[in-house]
């Protein structure tokens, strides 16, 4: 039983050097790695609050690249060689890793960061939920965009039954 539990458990990763985590892409799993240095000692507060900004865009784009390229694979079915799932993950997780080494560093330097509530989540976890989310936003789109339609087919479906069923009995 305490093995099961250490196997789950997640163990701290450093916030130097190259870091290898494997994360689950479209059903298999692939081993990414990042190579992870710290801002000079010398960098200014101002700098390193502009380069954790940097890198909250680049989370929040690469989430939007994870959602087109799940509606292009779901739905325009391109090629897989003409998909890029690997990049934005690359991408994704670089920026975690460099808001988990900022956001400390301006804290130490007197700045007044923090952490959101995903940004606090292991990183491995943190991107997995971003790959769910995007898979989620690519249905809801399809959803959207087909909704007329099959309301219109749903509705002529309930008349054609209740037209038969009123034929039959009379």
């Amino acid at each position: 039983m305490a093995d099961d539990k250490e196997k789950k458990e997640e163990k701290p990763v450093p916030l130097q050097g190259t870091i290898h985590i494997p994360i689950k892409v479209q059903g298999k799993e692939t081993e990414f790695h990042c190579q992870i240095s710290a801002p000079g000692p010398m960098a200014p507060v101002e700098d390193l609050e502009k380069a954790l900004v940097i890198n909250r865009k680049i989370l929040d784009e690469s989430q939007k690249d994870m959602v087109e390229n799940l509606k292009r694979d779901y739905f325009e079915r391109q090629p897989p060689w003409k998909l890029n799932y690997e990049g934005p993950v690359q991408n994704a997780l670089a920026a975690r890793f460099n808001i988990n080494v900022l956001i400390p560093l301006i804290n130490i330097k007197g700045g007044k960061e923090k952490f959101s509530k995903m940004e606090s989540w292991p990183v491995k976890k943190h991107i997995e939920k971003l790959l769910v989310k995007a898979e989620k936003e690519a249905l809801e789109y399809q959803i959207k965009k087909a909704a007329p339609f099959q309301y219109a087919f749903v509705i002529f479906i309930v008349l054609a039954v209740f037209v038969f069923g009123y034929m039959s009995v009379t």
